[in-house]
């Protein structure tokens, strides 16, 4: 949100929306400012809201939720928060909820909701202090809103649930205590305005968006290093092959695949004439996947950047209204499910090709005696690729009706972003199998792969330890250059950069 290199030092909350670069600096714990023009937007709405309420009716400032709506009921605060907190399973990863609080500042601030100013300062406060509130994974359907995570997130906030902290789960109200914090006390309707909104599946689709986009970064180091190995005829991979098709080509990526078709070109004398399709059809997949990851990108950005509760205030009235659908992030987190399956489908092929390429006294890639080498190591990636495949399915089409018949068709956009995390657990699997293997090729031809993980460690283990351990070591390996991408990388923020102006946020700053 800045033109200047100090726009990764701190984020601007402004009337523009946010680009992925203001994300990654959230992670990596840059500071937080509220332009003060949206607080005075803020204000109004605010006023402008009590004003129409003392009128006439308006949902949840003095009647029931969903389908208890007709009744007119006045309630704490805490009782509303305390029965939508339902949520289930395991909790968020601290850095996953830090890009949902954050999406949901943004939200909030952006004029339409009925909060007071003070009370998006105090989430930015949280924010900015590493006072991240503990969100279970499961409960929300999408519409109305996350109202379950959501309300773990807030109840948290007020000091009344649990936040990470200092890299460990504490009661968030001993934090605030710690820090010195008074928990701030919510007024009529904005309770209902907090949780009644789409942040929790957007930051989730975002979080997941930038993982994979540093996973697959890694990825095409390995892969090219495979196609090497695997003796491909690289002119598959020259960019002026390749890109004849008008598709988008990530040249972030694509960079390391097309190293091979310069540096390879004179000596291609010998290799086949074309390659089985999980070879050498790797640039046309890589194009197809950042396809479906620039239009989910594209789709959390704008629903990142919209208010999603209800009701909001628009100019000098209080509309009832329908923005808290998560319909877009649903079915974008499905295009991407989608997309991973099929990147998983030709990693898993390219892995059986790779066991079958090395010496001929070295059956897949084992010893002379050895009964089955690494041919195992294929089976767990066909396992994993299969999950993958299972999880694929679109989870925007499963609508149940909940509140009776007033909430009769919700996304499931919950559901549909969380189970990308799982899809990315899986498919670092489907990757350390692939640099595995790759390092034990690299290994039986003598060629040193220093840049990812000493395979003659990978060696000495081929008999003392179970495949498993070697699989678990290349994924680690992985692990710690995506947690370095996001974290550290400045090539990383030019990565990002190059996404952004892809979906046009650059004109914003």
């Amino acid at each position: 949100m800045h033109k200047s290199q100090s726009r990764y030092k701190h984020v601007v909350v402004g009337s523009h929306c946010p680009s992925f670069v203001d994300y990654v600096s959230v992670l990596r714990g840059n500071n937080i400012v509220v332009e003060r023009e949206l607080l005075a937007r803020i204000r109004r709405a605010r006023e402008t809201y009590l004003s129409e309420a003392r009128k006439k009716p308006v949902y949840g400032f003095s009647t029931g939720l969903g389908g208890l709506q007709d009744r007119r009921v006045h309630y704490t605060y805490d009782r509303l928060l305390l029965e939508h907190a339902s949520g289930v399973g395991i909790p968020l990863d601290e850095d996953v909820s830090k890009l949902v609080l954050f999406t949901r500042i943004i939200q909030l601030s952006r004029g339409y909701s009925p909060i007071r100013p003070q009370v998006v300062e105090y989430l930015v406060e949280l924010l900015v202090k590493g006072i991240v509130p503990v969100i279970p994974r499961y409960g929300s359907v999408g519409a109305s809103g996350d109202l379950a995570p959501l309300s773990h997130l807030i109840l948290a906030a007020i000091g009344r649930g649990y936040v990470w902290y200092k890299g460990t789960i504490q009661s968030s109200n001993k934090v605030l205590q710690e820090e010195g914090i008074e928990p701030i006390h919510l007024e009529s309707g904005e309770a209902l305005s907090l949780i009644n909104g789409t942040s929790y599946s957007t930051g989730v689709l975002v979080y997941s968006i930038l993982r994979l986009y540093a996973l697959l970064k890694i990825w095409s180091n390995i892969i090219s290093t495979s196609i090497e190995l695997a003796t491909s005829n690289t002119e598959h991979y020259c960019r002026e092959v390749f890109s004849i098709k008008k598709h988008y080509y990530p040249k972030v990526v694509l960079e390391d695949i097309e190293k091979i078709c310069v540096e390879s070109r004179r000596n291609n004398t010998d290799r086949v004439l074309q390659d089985p399709y999980s070879l050498r059809c790797i640039p046309q997949v890589f194009s197809s996947l950042y396809t479906s990851l620039s239009h989910a990108a594209g789709i959390a950005l704008k629903e990142a950047c919209s208010p999603s509760d209800n009701p909001i205030v628009v100019g000098s009235r209080v509309a009832h209204q329908c923005s808290f659908h998560g319909v877009h992030i649903a079915q974008a987190s499905d295009y991407l499910a989608i997309s991973l399956s099929l990147f998983a489908n030709c990693a898993e092929r390219r892995i059986e090709h790779l066991l079958r390429a090395g010496p001929r006294d070295n059956p897949y890639l084992g010893e002379p005696d050895s009964p089955t080498g690494f041919m195992l190591a294929q089976y767990t990636a066909a396992s994993r690729t299969a999950y993958i495949r299972h999880l694929a399915s679109p989870h925007s089409v499963h609508s149940i009706p909940t509140s009776g018949l007033q909430e009769d068709f919700v996304p499931m956009a919950s559901n549909s972003a969380t189970r990308l995390l799982d899809i990315i657990d899986a498919l670092l699997d489907v990757a350390a199998v692939e640099l595995a293997i790759t390092s034990r090729l690299a290994y039986l031809r003598g060629v040193e792969l220093t840049n990812y993980i000493d395979i003659y460690a990978i060696a000495e283990k081929y008999y003392e330890h179970p495949l498993s351990d070697i699989i678990e070591t290349a994924r680690r390996t992985i692990e710690e250059k995506i947690e370095e991408l996001l974290k550290k990388s400045e090539s990383f923020i030019a990565m990002v950069n190059e996404l952004d102006k892809l979906l046009g946020i650059e004109k914003n700053n």
